[in-house]
């Protein structure tokens, strides 16, 4: 993006372009899933440039990035192609994995999970058939409130709107800065470098969510401000839900974290992850009914995906809040399993000493899930 929002001008966006008609159709439900079996010959392992590129429909995603305006399009398209946009998509934080097709709005889309040690994510792909060919134009990730067309007409936007197009490529090049600052958990260079953006820039969606992603370093309370500041803006937003399940958990408000989570379910359709945020509300809540509710909550989890790692590492604290030393030992020993990662007594420090002492855990060191 960086390489050619510098080089607009106001000219130019005002000059009369040529719209384009309407391109292509929306495929159909079983063209989408046939589409799915060729996003999974995408090699993560090696991030398949290539098979991605063949896969994404560049032209047709040029023409929504500048809202219908073919001229523009067709001069941004040989820039645009040096980025590979559904390469990152699928490689950069692993392989996403593939939940459903969806229909979304009368059009079948593709919806993908994606975990990562930055946290969870969906991706939601928009798909269309042109030159009879099913191909990737767009997609929304659940994490950033706004598919990768909208980002980019957001920023060329806020960048008109604050009279800063002479200055664009230095803005895109510092919020791709940015976004290395981050991968990096360079936290408070970030924040700096947000706060060097002018005003538009930092009002618009997806630099707030940098914005939010950038403060999780904070003292709790100033931290909460932030999340504060975002909810009242985006609260609406079932895309924007993951940043306030951070905010509602690390508050304790857990009602509204429920709510985030209903709001999800009802945008994305059913999902493991989606379990385990709930059961997770339930267990810190720990009100008169909510630990039979979270244990209720996993099950439907791990009916949807058995042996899922992180509602097991949920189940462990659930028995343990219930003084189930055997339902304690199984979860355990269920995580060891499906993981094959032993757990250590020394650092399972919200166990009950009598619990780590007792003979099912001396078990579990004996069978090699569970370390001194």
């Amino acid at each position: 993006m960086k390489k050619f929002v510098g080089s607009l001008s106001v000219a130019v966006l005002l000059a009369a372009g040529c719209k384009s008609k309407p391109l292509g159709s929306p495929p159909t439900m079983e063209e989408a899933q046939a589409l799915v079996a060729e996003l999974a010959k995408i090699n993560v392992a090696s991030c398949d440039a290539q098979r991605a590129r063949e896969l994404f429909d560049l032209h047709a995603f040029a023409i929504r990035l500048f809202d219908g305006n073919e001229s523009l399009a067709s001069g941004a398209e040989a820039t645009l192609s040096q980025d590979p946009l559904l390469t990152k998509a699928f490689c950069l934080y692993g392989a996403p994995k593939f939940l459903r097709v969806q229909t979304f709005k009368g059009e079948p889309k593709l919806l993908y999970r994606r975990l990562a040690d930055s946290g969870v994510s969906y991706l939601r792909l928009d798909l269309l058939k042109r030159e009879g060919k099913v191909r990737v134009v767009d997609w929304l990730d659940f994490s950033q409130g706004a598919t990768v067309s909208e980002t980019g007409r957001q920023m060329m936007a806020a960048t008109l709107k604050g009279g800063h197009v002479g200055d664009g490529q230095q803005i895109g090049a510092t919020v791709v800065h940015i976004g290395e600052l981050l991968s990096a958990s360079k936290h408070a260079e970030a924040r700096e470098e947000i706060a060097k953006l002018p005003p538009a820039i930092r009002a618009a969606k997806n630099i707030r969510v940098l914005e939010v992603t950038a403060s999780n370093d904070l003292p709790t309370a100033e931290y909460g401000k932030v999340l504060d500041a975002f909810a009242k803006d985006f609260g609406g937003d079932p895309s924007m839900q993951f940043m306030l399940i951070d905010h509602y958990f690390v508050a304790e408000r857990f009602d509204d974290l429920l709510a985030a989570v209903a709001m999800l379910r009802k945008a994305l359709g059913d999902d493991a992850m989606l379990y385990v945020f709930e059961a997770n509300a339930y267990l810190k809540r720990n009100q008169a009914g909510d630990l039979a509710k979270a244990d209720e909550a996993l099950q439907r989890c791990f009916k949807l995906e058995p042996g899922f790692e992180q509602a097991l590492s949920v189940m462990m604290d659930l028995r343990v809040a219930q003084n189930d030393t055997v339902g304690a030992a199984a979860a355990i020993r269920a995580f060891y399993a499906a993981t094959k990662r032993q757990l250590s007594r020394s650092h399972l420090s919200t166990v009950p000493p009598a619990m780590l002492q007792s003979a099912e855990f001396d078990a579990l060191e004996r069978e090699g899930a569970l370390l001194p």
